[in-house]
């Protein structure tokens, strides 16, 4: 079934790049040659031919293996300058690359406006297409076209919705229920079309020059046409990809015309943990090349054993596109640094003779004396500059790129046969001779009010904050990103771990559907290694992230293997990793995501093989904690190459909160208040049972003491009961609940039907399928519960009846009518009418329920809950708007952001969706850091002081310089003394401490002659900047310490004795000088403890194993990791024993020991030790080796102060 002719092509051009040529002659330009003057084109385009089938998109019939029509082959961008000082400017700024003459921005503030607009599906893309919207002489004004600036998502431009998936495609169940792969969605699968007119610069087209139109980035695939004509197709949403149109265009305003789908059969590549949105989302331009030009250039730099001089290895492609053979050309090459000064001046590259319609290879190897080199810490730049001229000496075309001097050494993993690893031994990743530690975050290209489009200002921000947040590391999660960031990368000094558009993870287990994807993998592995090959800041290599886990080297025709295989053949420079491959296949490091700390730990050690966390610490809400312990690991051994938190923004898009027609309150028949999010509707006919009144969203009611009274414990009975309209069989689609861990009734979590369960530690369901016609239709659906009998009821039919062991759980959460707010699910479709009553209705009385005069009235004893929303007692209740707040946290989009709120998934309408499980970021979506980045900073430092007690007292430090190439004196070294936290000495010091080494540093503080024995003294360390440097501005902090002062006043001695304890019968009263508590002899905790007749402690400490939920624990496999049984367990706590000793040292002690009946009995040995000066040392041991019970959430206790 396969085709073997897009990869054939592929494995052509690779080997046009490493074919060998002449050793390399003097460097000196060939005195006679041709001229590059009245050549004529050898080639030309049929532009009347039909170029496409406009079923590439479908993967049907094999077109999966079909990316790409009538595209450039990949190579570094390449935009031609006038001349070399104009092009020589770009190195420093990235827009100074307009000012060439052969660009013409489509995009952005000079490229105007576009027309365009977007429907659901192909087939209503298909009038269009008949009207020839492609057309020049197609009007698209008015109706349903707008005009809107690109770079955007079309999301973004009042068009579509949003969609996050994590693990699944992004389908949409209401529209397109069961996708085969490889095939895209139909039903829901939105087109954009957009137009836009354009018109040549004469400097486009002189003599006789190609022009090209690039595209950087559609999301997903796209056709283009020009004035009217079909030009070409492509996919590879994150890749730039280029089409060549002179032949196409006329001398006036020409017509640009794109189709762009969302989704296409390359979207099972694209599953990555993300927002998707559609359009154009990258810039678009054209460039104009001369027909004899520099197609692709491939740049290494070889440092020499010193790590002092330079070899500038270049590799250039010369194509020559005219109709005759030429000879005698060269490429002279600059080395230009920001003053100016070429520091290879007079290099020269020979282009000996290329003929008519044919591309060679040529090649250099120029030595450099003494660059500087290129790190993260210390980013020296240049501009290489390369000019094609002909013959005659005339300058035919200028290229440039960002050249940074530097060397990754690395031992290159070899496999056997069969792919497993056969070499044993490993010298760390070094850079420049140094180690390279990572210290990295994973990043999306997300923005809240452009989608995937990111600003340059925002992507400003980023590196900023990394800069200054001493991140030195970043992972382009899970593809390329646009050509910008790597351009600031390498300005201001950031690692880069490049992938690979490729992640399949809800094919994990379908490997023969992912080798149906060979070809597309080798096409987007070629396309990032040619166009990012050049970048500096790019110090290895990824192929994607989780598609398998498997080192058999034949798995999916060896898609993975022959992945890791392009880049370790086409460059030798870099090592390739790739996590689901462990050690296999050639990759040259291990690499795990979320391993334990221990696991860690076992990776390091000197001569191992390179190890890098690829994901760690997943940063959802309040998170990011053992990062100590992660990177005392990794800093253990230099085989560790680092890690990269997941992930570094949180991913959302901005909404409107005036599309919220929620915000209103509303009053159940017995009083209780809830909030509706949604929109009610009216008119919707009889079979609502309340007059044709429903909601499509959800309501929240107040919590209230009556639910869990009736609804936990056990010997209860209760029904749930709702009148639904669903519009799909999702999976999951709540329909009313109390939390997702005490009861609820809902669609399955996995297959076709309804299920109502009860929680008690573990979930207690009864499932069924869905009755007849359950989509689209009025349902009256119930679940009764009943001392342990569960059944589910539709339609006055039982549907499913079954027995489970009685017992319901007491949670915190809401009721939800259409929601669980523990999980965040949400019903599909709308709900007229919800009911709760505290007794298990018979099937007769559910019938007396399904009439709009139902026969157990709203007054009843029985209901709980009785939710109408024909209701007129709906109150207008205002979404809180939090960024129109004085002290709301703003960063970015501070004037945009008031009016607002960043959704999530569900939010758009989107179903399927993973909640909240976007929001993992170190900053928000307008990038104002979060706590946990303080953290991540402190732990990523490079500079690290210690010492012991007497070390602090005579002001003797020790510092670790970890820097590679940083001295310590270009910083400098604050110092503060801090009294009962304010300062009262302080200082500076210049430090001169070379990088990677330790030293000593005398901070001469004084603690003050008055001070007091109760007086506390901090002695802080910051290490600051001296001056501004790149992103970093003057005095900014990028490291500090911290350490305890003893106060060596005088102190009173500790007093033992004079404590007497009392048993008073239910206690244990404590009395002492100035002090006096007691010992509750039922619960064994400390109550009414007052020192000098002031009350400090009410009751306290009492066991407590429970603590509120954070956002990480809403991720189900997270719940496996602990046992929800532990919330309950003090509830019941019995005290065995209580007992009054003295110790050694004449001091009272009480111990109590008491188990935990609800937590398999649990013991806790609490131990009070009374000093004569007031003093209560408490010491808790907590033994559940034996109780059968999961992991603790928590170990600890829980005080009452006044």
């Amino acid at each position: 079934m396969k085709k073997n002719r897009q990869i054939a092509s592929l494995l052509m051009a690779s080997a046009m790049m490493l074919y060998s040529t002449p050793a390399m002659p003097e460097l000196t330009v060939n005195a006679a040659g041709t001229s590059s003057e009245g050549l004529k084109p050898c080639i030309k385009a049929d532009v009347d031919k039909q170029k496409f089938s406009h079923n590439e998109w479908t993967g049907k019939n094999g077109t999966e293996d079909v990316f790409g029509v009538c595209r450039e082959e990949a190579a570094v961008t390449l935009i031609p300058y006038q001349d070399s000082a104009t092009a020589a400017k770009t190195a420093w700024d990235y827009n100074a690359r307009e000012n060439s003459v052969y660009l013409q921005m489509l995009t952005g503030k000079n490229g105007g406006n576009w027309d365009l607009t977007v429907v659901q599906n192909q087939q209503q893309a298909e009038g269009y297409m008949n009207d020839g919207f492609m057309n020049p002489d197609y009007s698209s004004s008015g109706g349903a076209w707008k005009s809107v600036s690109l770079p955007d998502s079309w999301t973004r431009q009042g068009f579509d919705f949003s969609i996050y998936t994590n693990i699944g495609e992004p389908w949409q169940s209401k529209y397109d229920g069961n996708v085969p792969v490889p095939q895209a969605p139909t039903n829901y699968n939105p087109v954009g079309l957009y137009r836009k007119k354009f018109t040549l610069t004469p400097e486009m087209t002189e003599n006789n020059r190609r022009v090209c139109i690039q595209f950087d980035g559609v999301e997903s695939a796209y056709y283009v046409y020009v004035n009217g004509k079909e030009v070409g197709y492509s996919e590879d949403t994150f890749s730039p990809h280029k089409f060549d149109i002179t032949d196409y265009l006329t001398s006036g305003e020409n017509t640009l015309a794109v189709k762009v789908h969302k989704f296409c059969d390359g979207t099972w590549f694209e599953d990555q943990d993300m927002i998707y949105d559609g359009g154009i989302f990258r810039d678009v331009f054209l460039t104009s090349e001369p027909l004899v030009k520099i197609s692709d250039y491939t740049v290494q730099t070889d440092l020499d054993n010193s790590f002092t001089n330079a070899t500038l290895k270049i590799s250039a492609d010369v194509k020559n596109n005219s109709t005759a053979d030429q000879s005698g050309w060269s490429i002279k090459a600059e080395v230009i640094d920001e003053d100016g000064t070429d520091i290879i001046s007079g290099s020269s590259i020979p282009v000996e003779s290329v003929a008519s319609g044919k591309q060679e290879t040529f090649k250099a190897e120029i030595p450099v004396n003494s660059p500087k080199l290129w790190s993260a810490e210390k980013p020296n730049l240049y501009a290489l500059v390369l000019t094609l001229t002909d013959g005659e000496g005339n300058a035919v075309e200028t290229v440039t790129t960002q050249l940074g001097f530097r060397e990754i050494n690395f031992t290159s993993s070899e496999v056997d046969w069969a792919g497993n690893r056969t070499t044993k031994q490993f010298s760390p990743i070094t850079i420049n001779g140094k180690r390279l530690l990572l210290k990295g975050v994973n990043r999306h290209d997300t923005d809240p009010f452009h989608g995937k489009a990111v600003t340059q200002t925002c992507m400003e921000e980023d590196v900023r904050l990394m800069k200054n947040y001493n991140v030195n590391a970043i992972r382009t999660s899970h593809y390329s990103n646009d050509t910008y960031l790597y351009w600031l990368c390498n300005k201001y000094g950031l690692y880069m771990l490049a992938e690979t558009n490729m992640e399949s993870h809800a094919l994990m287990s379908n490997n023969e559907a992912k080798g149906w994807f060979y070809e597309l993998g080798l096409d987007r592995t070629n396309t990032t290694f040619e166009r990012l090959k050049n970048n500096p800041a790019i110090v290895a290599w990824s192929i994607g992230n989780e598609m398998i886990y498997s080192g058999d080297s034949g798995v999916c025709n060896g898609l993975f293997r022959d992945m890791i295989w392009y880049f370790k053949k086409n460059d030798g420079t870099r090592p390739v990793h790739s996590e689901g491959q462990g050690d296999s296949m050639g990759v040259d490091m291990g690499s795990n995501m979320y391993p334990g700390q221990d696991g860690v730990w076992m990776k390091a050690g000197h001569g191992k093989m390179p190890y890098v966390i690829c994901e760690y610490v997943h940063a959802m809400g309040n998170s990011v904690g053992g990062l100590k312990e992660y990177w005392d690991a990794i800093r253990s051994a230099d085989n560790m190459l680092g890690a990269f938190v997941w992930d570094w923004a949180d991913q959302s898009r901005a909404i409107s909160l005036d599309t919220i027609p929620g915000g209103l309150g509303i009053n159940d028949a017995t009083g209780v208040h809830g909030k509706c999010t949604g929109s009610i509707s009216s008119g919707l006919g009889d079979d609502t049972l309340n007059g044709g009144s429903a909601i499509s969203g959800y309501t929240v009611m107040d919590n209230s003491s009556k639910y869990n009274q009736a609804l936990s414990g056990s010997g209860k009975s209760f029904t749930f009961e709702a009148i639904v309209k669903p519009a799909s069989g999702d999976e999951n689609s709540v329909i009313l609940s109390k939390g997702d861990t005490q009861v609820a009734l809902k669609t399955q979590s996995k297959g076709s039907g309804l299920e109502f369960f009860v929680y008690d530690g573990g979930w207690k369901a009864v499932s069924c399928d869905f009755p007849s016609g359950w989509t689209g239709n009025w349902h009256q659906v119930a679940g009764v519960y009943d001392k342990g009998e569960i059944t589910i009821v539709c339609d006055g039919k039982v549907l499913k009846t079954g027995s489970v062991k009685d017992g319901i759980a007491a949670g915190n959460s809401p009721v939800g009518v259409g929601y669980d707010s523990e999980t965040g699910r949400r019903f599909d479709g709308q709900i007229s009418l919800a009911r709760i009553y505290t007794k298990a209705l018979s099937v007769e009385e559910l019938n007396g329920q399904r009439s709009s005069s139902p026969k157990i009235g709203a007054k009843d004893p029985s209901v709980l809950l009785w939710l109408d929303y024909s209701t007129d007692d709906l109150t207008k209740e205002g979404a809180w708007d939090y960024y129109a707040q004085d002290n709301a946290h703003k960063n970015l989009y501070q004037d945009l952001s008031a009016g607002n709120y960043f959704g999530y998934g569900g939010d758009w309408g989107d179903r399927p969706n993973d909640n909240s499980f976007c929001e993992n970021g170190l900053v928000t979506p307008d990038r104002t850091p979060q706590p946990e980045l303080s953290e991540v900073k402190f732990q990523y430092q490079s500079v690290w002081f210690s010492a012991d007690e007497s070390g602090v007292k005579g002001g003797n430090i020790d510092v670790y310089n970890e820097n590679n190439f940083i001295n310590l004196n270009e910083y400098d070294i604050k110092w503060t003394l801090l009294k009962n936290g304010a300062a009262c000495d302080e200082g500076t010091i210049n430090a001169d401490v070379a990088p990677l080494t330790k030293s000593k540093l005398t901070v001469p503080y004084s603690l003050p002659a008055d001070r007091k024995d109760s007086d506390e003294f901090w002695l802080d360390l910051s290490v600051v900047t001296k001056s501004t440097s790149g992103m970093i501005e003057e005095g900014h902090e990028m490291a500090y310490g911290q350490f305890k002062v003893n106060n060596a006043a005088p102190v009173s001695r500790e007093v033992v004795g004079g404590v007497s304890v009392k048993d008073d019968g239910g206690a244990y009263s404590v009395k002492g000088e100035n002090f006096e508590f007691t010992v509750n002899k039922s619960t064994g905790a400390m109550q009414n403890y007052k020192f000098v007749g002031k009350t400090l402690i009410e009751n306290g400490p009492v066991p407590n194993f429970w603590r509120g939920f954070v956002e990480n624990d809403g991720n189900s496999a997270n719940w496996k990791l602990f046992d929800r049984n532990w919330q309950k367990a003090e509830g019941k706590a019995k005290v065995n024993d209580i007992s009054v000793t003295d110790n050694s040292a004449s001091q009272k002690v009480i111990t109590v020991s008491m188990t935990f009946p609800d937590a398999g009995n649990a013991s806790q040995k609490t131990i009070y030790t009374i000093n004569g000066n007031g003093e209560v040392k408490v010491s808790i041991s907590v033994d559940a080796t034996h109780s059968g019970m999961g992991n603790f959430l928590r170990v600890g206790s829980a005080m009452t102060i006044p």
